[in-house]
């Protein structure tokens, strides 16, 4: 039995631990050359054939032949929960800190031009005096074979123009980066295992599709339960003018949202009413306080941001603006519990 057990060690010390020292010196992640490893060690037919061929011409005894069978059967088995092993382990590490209740937004971006752009946005939803103004931005890259040296550089090539702009803004910016084989889903985790107000992402118009909520985006409303704004744009710059899309007496919280754009960029905010919802007693009674220009669907072309709630975008396709303005941008709004971030 110690003989087996012996033969057992050198085989998977020589397999698993020579094949995961070679990747990693190679550049790859600890977690993708212990797979490597795990996978190496694994002893397949051909063995057992070669195995079957030296018992045959004699060159194997009886007991050594049965060890080194054991030994390439044991070392398949344990390829599987092997890497269950190193997976769970290397998630585990990985796991997102959760935050602290309404610890701030979550912005995720592909580019650093469309992180910029969310940024603003986040910066201009929190109190004009709001002294703590907590963003965290998460950049998942594609693992297509990227070797860690190389996924560091990508790391500051995405954020770097991001802290730039937060010392600007006074924001306190965290970020979170990893090479991902399932952007979406990491997505998901990220945003169901933090403890985020608010969830900004931005959307593109897909070439084989008019739906800019289609493929990832969906994906994440769908499994997600967070207040959500999903940013189509074209270049956002300054936001000078922003209109609201009002169609009915919930988006008297948009109004709100538009209104702490407003304060902290200094912008002329107007309400477009899309189907006279504004004539109806109790929400004339509070826009009258409100003080808020009221314009109708024909005259609201000039514009910088559009803030629309979303259920009203895809509820009521004659509503939605078919192009934006060089410069302009759309937010559309998902608001499950009111996320007006607390003074």
């Amino acid at each position: 039995m110690a003989r087996f057990f012996l033969i057992l060690f050198v085989a998977v010390l020589g397999k698993l631990g020579g094949s995961a020292i070679a990747s990693r010196l190679s550049g790859k992640s600890w977690m993708d050359s212990f797979s490597i490893g795990i996978l190496m060690n694994t002893r397949g037919l051909m063995e057992l054939i070669v195995l079957n061929i030296g018992y045959d011409l004699g060159v194997l005894s009886e007991e050594i032949f049965s060890m080194m069978v054991l030994m390439a059967l044991t070392t398949t088995v344990m390829t599987g929960p092997g890497l269950k092993l190193i997976e769970l382990f290397f998630t585990k590490r990985d796991t997102i800190v959760k935050p602290t209740l309404n610890s701030g937004i979550l912005i995720s971006f592909a580019q650093h031009t469309r992180g910029l752009e969310l940024l603003k946005i986040a910066y201009g939803l929190f109190p004009e005096k709001k002294k703590e103004r907590n963003v965290t931005a998460v950049h998942l890259s594609p693992d297509s074979n990227i070797s860690e040296s190389h996924a560091e550089k990508y790391e500051s090539l995405s954020f770097t123009p991001l802290k730039e702009l937060s010392k600007d803004l006074n924001v306190n910016l965290s970020t979170i980066y990893k090479t991902s084989t399932n952007i979406t889903k990491d997505i998901v985790r990220i945003v169901n295992e933090g403890n985020y107000k608010l969830l900004l992402i931005g959307a593109a118009r897909s070439f084989f599709s008019d739906d800019i909520l289609g493929g990832k985006i969906r994906t994440i409303l769908n499994e997600t339960n967070c207040n959500t704004g999903i940013l189509f744009s074209s270049q956002l710059q300054d936001i000078k003018n922003i209109h609201i899309l009002f169609g009915r007496e919930k988006d008297l919280e948009l109004l709100q949202i538009a209104k702490r754009l407003a304060a902290n960029y200094n912008s002329r905010l107007s309400i477009v009413d899309l189907n006279g919802s504004t004539n109806q007693p109790q929400i004339k009674q509070s826009l009258k306080k409100e003080k808020v220009k009221i314009l109708t669907p024909v005259d609201w072309k000039q514009f910088d941001l559009i803030l629309c709630d979303l259920d009203i975008w895809e509820n009521h396709s004659e509503f939605r603006v078919d192009e934006l303005p060089q410069g302009g941008g759309l937010l559309l709004i998902r608001s499950t519990d009111g996320f007006i971030i607390e003074a």
